[in-house]
């Protein structure tokens, strides 16, 4: 006959055999000798099952006699006890994180956790309202002496918030979902950065389009690190004094704030002069007046400058020419041909970024004059806008703005200092007339659909189409 039993808990359910040997027949059982099983338990008389769920915690002593039907052998009695420990408190359930932004069709999770263990698994009950905005399944199961379990969330194909419930017993807590739209493509044009001098500070920003704002800049040390003397702020600010002269290559990323997060890379390089050397490598305007016998006029261009060594080389846009000097110190004295004249001057630098001009130019019929000015070197990046009204779209050939249209597509997009953009009307359906370009466009000679603006300031291009 069974000399022990296992010990239980209050309020969970207990089931154990009282286990004799050792006679062949016929065995009844019975609670003995004025004693009695904790409330809640009961004996089976036929097969010595001690079950039930005992409802009061504590240590009970009972005695259990196991018999025959015959008066021989006589019956056996065995004195036993049962400790039930308290029950376990009442489960409080909890959902985390409280808040989740997950995008349209995409998958997230959220995490049930109880404020103690039980000792048998434990359903939570899952409903999420409204329905439709994310599935999920109607039920988690937290594992015996575990405290938490985690279950998926998928979102549908459609913007909303939803409140998801977990509930056991008289326990319930929520969290929100909200599903968006994903975000536009995080874009990181290439950058034209201005050459830089050992000795000299240098600066430059980073720019970015598209994403989940705010952004964060940093470079990627895992090959290579940034020149010597240069830091990078989260901001995207490439600052500081450079120390050694020469190309290094370097790579900057981009992360937005979205969920997931978004990244772009580039490996970019940075021509740093030794100490006195001026580069005038990159995009100058200079403005200037002229007078003589081709005319009394002022005006602005945009110069695309490479530097090799001494010999500067340099082209209009829009416009084209091409021009050659050699610096010396700091004073170029160049040469060259533009669209219908020839030009030859003189460059005198203020400092890296800026210079005072003397140039005199003659034109194919023979008049010409003096054209004095300044220039400035231009540093960044800027954004060109373009404004679509009526029944058309506009595209440029990278594919910076695509199917700009009147309150869609991609309208905006950031482009190097100097860049010249090429952009193009189409018509959405057949018949639909194109009135024009506006803005700080030129209209392409000979293509009436095509546009033409460099990209020294931030610009807006307007295109008109018939309804």
């Amino acid at each position: 006959l069974s000399t022990s039993l296992p010990n239980g808990q209050a309020n969970v359910a207990y089931n154990q055999p009282i286990l004799a040997i050792g006679n062949p027949g016929v065995l009844s059982y019975a609670v003995t000798g004025g004693t009695s099983l904790p409330v809640g338990l009961s004996l089976n008389g036929a097969t010595g099952q001690i079950s039930g769920t005992p409802t009061v915690a504590g240590t009970f002593n009972f005695s259990i006699q196991v018999s025959l039907p015959t008066a021989s052998p006589s019956p056996v009695t065995r004195a036993l006890s049962i400790t039930l420990a308290p029950p376990a408190p009442a489960a409080v359930v909890s959902l985390t994180p409280t808040t989740q932004t997950i995008q349209v069709n995409t998958q997230g999770s959220l995490t049930v956790t109880l404020n103690v263990a039980q000792l048998t698994d434990t359903t939570v009950t899952l409903l999420a309202a409204p329905a439709g905005i994310v599935t999920l399944p109607a039920t988690v199961q937290v594992l015996a002496n575990q405290l938490s379990a985690s279950f998926p969330i998928t979102a549908g194909a459609a913007a909303g918030t939803t409140q998801v419930t977990a509930t056991i017993g008289a326990s319930s807590a929520s969290a929100d979902v909200t599903v968006s739209v994903a975000p536009p493509l995080l874009v990181f044009p290439a950058p034209a950065l201005p050459p830089a001098t050992v000795g000299v500070p240098y600066s430059y920003q980073f720019m970015a389009s598209g994403g989940t704002a705010p952004l964060t800049w940093s470079p990627i040390l895992i090959l290579v690190g940034l020149p010597p003397g240069l830091t990078l702020s989260p901001s995207g600010l490439l600052s500081g004094t450079p120390t050694t002269a020469g190309t290094p290559n370097f790579i900057v990323q981009v992360q937005d704030a979205g969920t997931p997060t978004q990244t772009a890379n580039r490996t970019l390089s940075l021509t740093i002069s030794p100490p006195g050397a001026t580069n005038l490598t990159g995009v100058w305007v200079t403005n200037f007046t002229c007078t003589g016998t081709g005319g009394n006029f002022t005006g602005q261009e945009t110069l695309i400058v490479t530097q090799t060594g001494t010999t500067v080389t340099f082209t209009l846009q829009p416009g084209g020419g091409l021009f050659t000097g050699n610096l010396s110190g700091n004073t170029m004295n160049y040469s060259g041909t533009g669209p219908g004249y020839t030009e030859s001057g003189t460059w005198t630098m203020q400092g890296a970024n800026n210079f005072t001009k003397t140039s005199n130019y003659v034109n194919t019929d023979g008049t010409g004059g003096s054209c004095p000015g300044t220039g400035q070197r231009i540093v960044g990046q800027f954004t060109l806008t373009v404004v679509v009204t009526g029944n058309g779209h506009a595209d440029d050939a990278t594919g910076g703005i695509f199917l700009c249209g009147p309150g869609t597509g991609d309208c905006t997009q950031a482009y190097p200092s100097g860049t010249q953009v090429t952009l193009s009307a189409t018509e959405n359906a057949p018949g639909v007339p194109f009135i024009g370009w506006g803005g700080d466009c030129v209209v392409v000679p000979g293509s009436p659909f095509a546009a033409r603006v460099v990209m020294d300031a931030n610009k807006t291009c307007t295109a008109s189409f018939g309804p």
